[in-house]
């Protein structure tokens, strides 16, 4: 996830802010179908995810795979934990409810004010999420042609999304004690001086699974970056798909 300032703004999700970003070094020849490309990544499983989240973050060279693993397993247990306790204070897994329950602004623009960037939802301290529907309109003729409605419904969609920021509150909101804010890692600095950073993809990996659990699903929310890129762009989305599939190779290390 591209990070503005922490500390104020989240904006969803991983890979998907700026499709400019998306590298298409040549146009790919045969472009899988969006019900092709959900059929491996549905495979993927969570930690391979977390990898994928790692090779995004900029910190990325200083973990070697294992300690990503170990991270990677904290911050999915972190997110899961805290929809869990989301369910039992407001006895709720309709998503509208639990952000009326935390008292969030919750907008639904077509898209952002600033529209040089493609956004799918973000998060503003203290209080104001913003889904965002372009995005999920121009995939939703896709959903419904492939017959993925009753997998990934655009109702659907939405609810990740704001799942996905709902825990960026609860993060923002108790950064002396959630893990993805406490959890730091050692940046080089003369001695005696010391300089900590937190990281980055935890509080995306967290997210993730925070809206996993929350919306009650099997599929993870990672796979949105493919698929509400697809809505902009079938060779970037596939260009991701396959960047993502040559990452998971490189990571079966045991799980």
């Amino acid at each position: 996830m591209s990070l503005n300032k922490i500390s104020k703004v989240t904006k969803s999700m991983v890979s998907m802010n700026n499709l400019s970003g998306q590298k298409i070094e040549k146009k790919p020849k045969n472009i899988l179908s969006l019900t092709e490309m959900l059929d491996y990544l549905s495979e993927i499983t969570e930690e391979e995810w977390g990898f994928y989240a790692f090779s995004r973050d900029p910190l990325r060279g200083k973990f070697l795979d294992q300690e990503q693993l170990r991270l990677t397993h904290l911050a999915i247990a972190c997110g899961e934990n805290e929809a869990n306790k989301i369910i039992e204070s407001c006895h709720e897994t309709d998503l509208k409810q639990v952000a009326n329950f935390l008292k969030l602004e919750v907008n639904y623009p077509r898209i952002p004010q600033n529209a040089s960037q493609v956004l799918f939802a973000e998060y503003r301290y203290p209080n104001k999420i913003w889904v965002y529907q372009d995005c999920i309109e121009k995939i939703t003729n896709v959903i419904v042609k492939e017959g993925l409605d009753q997998l990934l419904s655009p109702a659907l969609i939405q609810d990740l999304l704001l799942g996905h920021e709902i825990f960026h509150h609860i993060e923002l909101n108790n950064k002396d004690t959630i893990f993805t804010q406490i959890e730091k890692v050692e940046l080089w600095m003369p001695k005696p001086f010391k300089n900590r950073s937190t990281i980055r993809c935890l509080g995306e990996i967290a997210a993730m699974s925070f809206s996993k659990t929350l919306n009650q699903v099997s599929l993870s929310p990672f796979v949105l970056d493919v698929v509400l890129v697809y809505g902009y762009s079938k060779e970037a989305a596939y260009c991701l798909f396959e960047e993502i599939m040559e990452l998971t190779k490189k990571t079966q290390i045991g799980f």
